[in-house]
């Protein structure tokens, strides 16, 4: 329990801290159980299990203002700071808050294959109807259906059995819930103050996701690097240094 809520999280190796935050497909082992080892060779990995997105540690949460407060209270629990914090897709918007929100505890901040969350005027449009019922069909139908399995991995050995059964099973619920974060307005606005990395793989072709549309939605970000995957195992520079932990 956290004074935020309850949450679980996994945790493992010896060294300088790192949070990783998974998205909202599945839960923590399904996002970063191929890497984490490989991570905790090298850092104190802690990985969340967010309340309420897959996961059995509570009830989900109204915003990522909220999700980010869980984040922070875990790591304070756990007496870390300046931790590098990696978070993918939905866990790369929480990620982007707890660093707005908490600075005293993000150092650096990798983004993959994710984004900040909406501000205005995007989140006023999202509430309106019927704007409301059509983004959420087509949240449902592009992101949170079986439909994903062929636009969003490089190949169908790639995608975790967690997030087959869970977008198969259950992914209109979970879209109501991702969808209530986006249009929440219980957001703080700014740019972080840490060193932030963005990582987006070439492959990716959900909608308004491909790498020509995203490097354009990505310039106002203040990010120190911008690194292409090609594909699975390679990674291109595409503007400056990669990020370091790569």
């Amino acid at each position: 329990m956290t004074a935020s809520g309850s949450c679980g999280y996994w945790i493992g190796g010896q060294g300088s801290p790192v949070l990783l935050i998974h998205g909202g497909w599945a839960g923590a082992e399904a996002h970063w159980g191929p890497v984490w080892l490989h991570l905790a060779k090298q850092h104190a990995v802690i990985a969340i299990e967010l309340p309420g997105i897959w996961s059995d540690f509570g009830a989900s949460l109204a915003s990522y203002h909220d999700y980010a407060g869980v984040c922070a209270d875990l790591l304070t629990a756990l007496e870390l700071r300046d931790v590098a914090v990696i978070g993918n897709s939905l866990g790369a918007s929480v990620g982007w808050q707890l660093a707005l929100d908490r600075a005293d505890l993000v150092r650096y901040l990798i983004m993959v294959n994710g984004f900040p969350p909406y501000q205005l005027p995007m989140r006023k449009v999202l509430g309106i109807w019927p704007f409301h019922s059509l983004a959420l069909r087509n949240l449902v139908t592009n992101f949170y259906s079986p439909a994903v399995f062929k636009t969003a991995f490089f190949s169908p050995i790639n995608i975790p059995e967690a997030v087959r059964v869970s977008l198969s099973e259950s992914g209109t619920e979970m879209a109501k819930v991702m969808f209530r974060l986006l249009h929440s307005a219980k957001t703080t606005s700014g740019r972080p103050s840490s060193k932030i990395d963005f990582v987006w793989g070439d492959q990716d072709a959900l909608p308004n996701m491909k790498i020509a549309e995203v490097v354009d939605s990505a310039r106002p970000i203040p990010a120190r690097a911008c690194s292409r995957f090609r594909r699975p195992g390679t990674c291109r520079r595409s503007k400056t240094l990669a990020p370091s932990w790569l």
